[in-house]
């Protein structure tokens, strides 16, 4: 780049452009005087020679001896503080010995980046202060914020902290942008090899196995001594390898044979016990692996197992294996869900299961593939409080009744203990708690929150819970603070449910301590005895239960003890689910079937059992409802949701509601239907899928290798991450080679993940394949010992260096420096003066001046400036009251002495007289003519058509005497100067 011009190739614009100003100026038709016409060529020429240095990126250079350092500090995990601790100091000694009008900054980073404080010339620092997390290292992260800050006059210098072990983010990729920036970047490497920690660094398992067929489960184990370690061995949660085996020196390769029995989806989970260990976090690894065979189905169910006989066996029928478990034993993560081809819920409530369980279920169904079959029942849909619920989103039948099926008015108001020891996860939990209430009301339902310490809080008054955002803004909005007195809240609540118009009027009540004394009883009878009932939560271990269920059972409610406040979500959710049990329907009724569809081919069109109730529920535009009960409400439903097949049945399969059914001939055939239309259809392709985890980045590449022919143009495949929050990201995989494809997920936190990788054709999904990782809890902790090579290369290919702090002369302010050139652009000034120049441009050619027009802005500005300075314009002084009073009284002295010495005329015939007979006084200004007609105020002068007559005669006047001209001379003179004095233009009858 030149110098002094960014662009200079502009400058081959500059013939054409003055070529272009010249003939336009030759062929203008503007009338204009020669001298005119230069000066408008010339404006104009100079004017595009602005704009095309503007354009050529003209800048002013110098040479600046200054340096510019920015410090990246590591924080993260993998250095311990006793490491941290001596990097501060060594960063803080190099600032004192910073010479002046250098500057300094500083980045502070873990797996996330922050600044600390901009790069200045003095910079004030004690030690870190902004907050990051910990849980990672993301250098690339802290160089791209370091450029952002570091300024561009002066030499620049990146000083890097750290072990160089990046768990996300490749630093090496922004070594482009630092050479071309001319930024040097030098290194301090930090920590030690830790002693005595072994780290499980992988478990290795085949992607997919037959059933019984045999395997190897592969460890690879660090070990910076010899030792002796304890393995232990989980396969789905159930123990099946404990030894202890020696490991030497470096890395072992431990190998554990296994064998499987169940077709689905397994995980491994390996644990390392090892005596002395620093750091247990590293010892701990997963491995995944998919047995084919006949399909797997998880059951969950509520109601007692020998009621449901007759169904589990027409579920059996498809030649399935059925996993039978109650509700509270659903899996806890992704993987365990995606162990089965289907799950069916048996009257299941949404409390029965966590909300984490909840959506982790969601996304099998949406993004694995893995069938789902609800079954109704008193405790489920509507009725099990699955409005809001990650439940809902999957059902073919939707919660919301109010304009299908209006159910009673509910009208709930929440009473939370906000006092101080509710402070932390009880408060958090309790809202979150609170918010799930609230969300599984309908409609047309009324909520309200109240919160108390030793005052009420009104949060949300009650309000129709279409306002419900409105309600969960203020509810996040609740603090803790104060004591505890419940029975002002609880009498404010019936203040409020007393005038709600709703059926149903319900209060619940939470708290953690003990409070102050009340008249609890007759509160809660009379509010009972009104039709509000009273529920009571107690969370943690200091609270009243006994009068707690006391107030529950005076207010016709129920208690519940959370003791751990995880717990209190799910509590809320199913008293709130007691509200809505009016969705039940208990009427015997005929099934109609409405069409055909798969799941009931070879079923009859006519004659179905009799059913004696259901959950009512309404349907989705999508979803297919080939059963429907007497009153037009879904009784089958199903559809396809994501790679899903979702079925649900409103009636239940207990002698309750369906005697009938289970006596059916088809009833076998039915069920047996409706599980195998919902099982996964996704069948794995011909190629094959890895996963791996490299820090927090997960690399999937999948190897074909059919025959070229066989390849569609259309055929692409899609790699699926399901992370352990339950988010999902896709991502097109990438050809790297004939066969090859890959896809890598950056930011992964730690967890149980799941990975989909399908092929397909256009839009339709031709086979795919699910693998599960698990992501370490730390990924820092992954190595023990700096990165010396990674942080050398960064150092060496920018220009830096190796920092040693204890060598003498090693501060980054003090070697190699070197005067570097700083330049300036001037465009934005060019063009500030090529618009100035255009607007005189116009002004020349536009706007003609006259000789008077100039000496009037002449004197205009002289005027202007004088006005603006203070100062008289001309000599004249500003009037002052002393000089008019002095004039009035000279005249007033000259009239008396004229009526002394003409008694019997009066003033106006002397004055006319003196006019007529006095000779005319020079004008004493020499372009102003003066009158003697006028002489001020209180003269009055003669008419100028006299009347005629005697009177005339007698008012002819006499010759004035040489005393009377010197006195009217006088007077004129006086008059003048008077008026000289206020600025006002001479009298045109002073000359006369």
């Amino acid at each position: 780049m030149n110098r002094f011009f960014t662009q200079p190739w502009w400058w081959c614009a500059l013939p054409v452009a003055v070529a272009w100003v010249i003939w336009l100026h030759r062929t203008s038709d503007a009338v204009l005087s020669v001298g005119r016409r230069r000066w408008v060529l010339a404006t104009r020429l100079l004017g595009v020679l602005c704009v095309l240095l503007a354009l050529a990126g003209l800048q002013w250079p110098k040479q600046v001896d200054r340096m510019n350092v920015v410090f990246l500090l590591d924080r993260s995990d993998s250095l311990p503080a006793a490491v941290q601790q001596p990097s501060w100091e060594i960063v803080r000694q190099w600032l004192a010995g910073k010479p002046p009008g250098d500057r300094a900054g500083m980045v502070v980073f873990g797996r996330d980046a922050a600044v600390e404080f901009l790069p200045v010339e003095t910079p004030q620092w004690d030690r870190p202060l902004a907050v990051v997390d910990t849980s990672g290292t993301d250098l690339a992260e802290a160089i791209r914020l370091a450029l952002a800050v570091l300024p561009e006059d002066g030499q620049k210098r990146l000083v890097l902290l750290s072990d160089g072990n990046e768990t996300q983010g490749r630093v090496l990729d922004w070594l482009p942008h630092l050479r071309q920036r001319q930024v040097a970047c030098d290194v301090v490497p930090l920590g030690t090899n830790r002693p005595g920690d072994v780290r499980l660094e992988r478990v290795e398992v085949p992607a997919r196995l037959g059933r019984q067929e045999p395997f190897d489960l592969k460890l690879w184990v660090f070990s910076p001594t010899q030792t002796l370690a304890g393995v232990r061995v989980y396969a789905n949660d159930r123990l099946v390898v404990r030894a202890a085996v020696p490991l030497e020196p470096g890395k072992n390769l431990l190998r554990f044979p296994q064998r499987l029995e169940q077709a689905g989806f397994h995980y491994f989970e390996v644990n390392l016990d090892v005596a002395g260990d620093p750091q247990l976090r590293n010892n701990r690894g997963h491995g995944f692996v998919t047995i084919q065979g006949p399909p797997r189905v998880l059951v969950l169910h509520t109601s007692p197992e020998e009621e449901l006989g007759p169904w589990l066996s027409a579920l059996r029928s498809i030649g399935a294996e059925l996993t039978v478990r109650a509700a509270a034993a659903a899996p806890e993560h992704l993987a365990g869900w995606q162990a089965f081809d289907a799950v069916v819920l048996e009257n299941v409530s949404a409390a029965d299961l966590p909300v984490s369980a909840l959506e982790q279920l969601g996304r099998a169904v949406m993004d694995l593939g893995v069938g789902l079959v609800c079954v109704g029942g008193d405790q489920s849909f509507t009725a099990g409080g699955y409005r809001g619920t990650p439940l809902q989103e999957i059902l073919p039948v939707s919660m919301d009744l109010d304009q299908w099926r209006p159910l009673p008015v509910v009208a709930l108001i929440l009473v939370l203990d906000r006092s101080g020891s509710m402070v932390g996860e009880k408060l958090e939990m309790a809202k979150r708690a609170a918010m799930a209430s609230v969300t599984a009301l309908g409609q047309r339902d009324w909520v309200g929150v109240l919160a108390f310490d030793t005052q009420v809080y009104n949060v949300a008054p009650l309000q129709p819970a279409t306002q419900r955002r409105a309600v969960l803004r203020a509810l996040a909005q609740v603090q803790a603070d104060g004591g505890t007195s419940i029975y002002p809240a609880l009498e404010e609540a019936y203040r409020q449910l007393t005038g709600a118009r709703a059926q149903l009027k319900h209060c619940v009540v939470l708290t953690d301590g003990i409070t102050q004394p009340g008249d609890f009883e007759t509160l809660a009878t009379r509010m009972r005895q009104e039709g509000i009932t009273v529920s009571a939560v107690g969370v943690g271990q200091d609270f009243d239960g006994a009068f707690l269920e006391r107030l529950a059972r005076w207010g016709g409610g129920r208690f519940y003890a959370a003791v751990q406040p995880s717990d209190l979500p799910q509590l809320f959710l199913r008293d709130t689910a007691l509200l809505l049990r009016t969705a039940l329907v208990e009427e015997e009724f005929e099934a109609k079937r409405a069409f055909s569809t798969d799941p009931l081919t070879g079923l009859p069109h006519e004659g179905w059992p009799r059913l004696h109730g259901y959950v009512a529920t309404a349907p989705k535009p999508r979803a297919e409802t080939p059963l429907q009960t007497h009153q037009n409400d879904p009784l089958l439903a199903h559809w396809q949701c994501g790679l899903g097949r979702v079925v649900a049945f409103t009636s239940d399969v207990r002698p309750r509601w369906a005697v009938d059914w289970m006596a059916w001939p088809y009833f076998s055939q039915f069920w047996a239907q409706l599980l195998q239309w919902s099982l996964r259809r996704l069948e794995p392709g011909l190629w094959t899928a890895q996963v791996r985890a490299e820090g927090e980045t997960v690399r999937v590449w999948v190897e074909w290798d059919e025959e070229p022919d066989a390849f569609s143009a259309e055929t692409r495949f899609q790699a699926v991450l399901v992370r352990p929050d339950g988010t999902r990201q896709v991502q097109e995989m990438d050809p790297l080679g004939p066969g090859l494809y890959e896809a890598r997920f950056t930011g992964v936190p730690a967890g149980v993940c799941a990975v989909q990788v399908r092929q397909l054709e256009g839009e339709r999904v031709r086979a795919a394949e699910t693998l599960g990782l698990a992501l370490s809890d730390s990924p820092e902790l992954a190595r023990t010992t700096p990165h010396l090579a990674l942080l050398t290369r960064l150092a060496h290919e920018t220009g830096g260096t190796v920092l040693q702090p204890a060598t003498e002369g090693s501060s980054p302010f003090a070697y190699a420096r070197k005067p570097v050139w700083v330049v300036r652009p001037l465009a934005p000034e060019l063009l500030r003066l090529a618009l100035c120049l255009f607007v005189l441009d116009i002004a020349l050619r536009r706007l003609h001046f006259e000789r008077e027009d100039w000496q009037a802005l002449r004197r205009w500005v002289s005027t202007t400036l004088a006005a603006f300075r203070g100062k008289p314009v001309g000599g004249v002084q500003p009037a002052r009251e002393p000089v008019l009073a002095s004039l009035l009284a000279r005249r007033h002295a000259v009239r008396d002495r004229w009526k002394e010495e003409a008694p019997g005329r009066g003033a106006s015939v002397v004055v006319a007289e003196v006019r007529r007979e006095a000779p005319a006084a020079p004008p004493l200004h020499p372009s102003v003519p003066t009158s003697a007609g006028s002489l001020g105020t209180g003269v009055v002068s003669s008419p100028a058509h006299p009347p005629s007559g005697p009177a005339v005669a007698q008012a002819e006047p006499a010759a004035a005497s040489p005393g009377e001209e010197a006195v009217l001379l006088r007077l004129r003179q006086a008059r003048l100067r008077a008026r000289q004095k206020l600025g006002a233009p001479p009298d045109a009858g002073t000359s006369g």
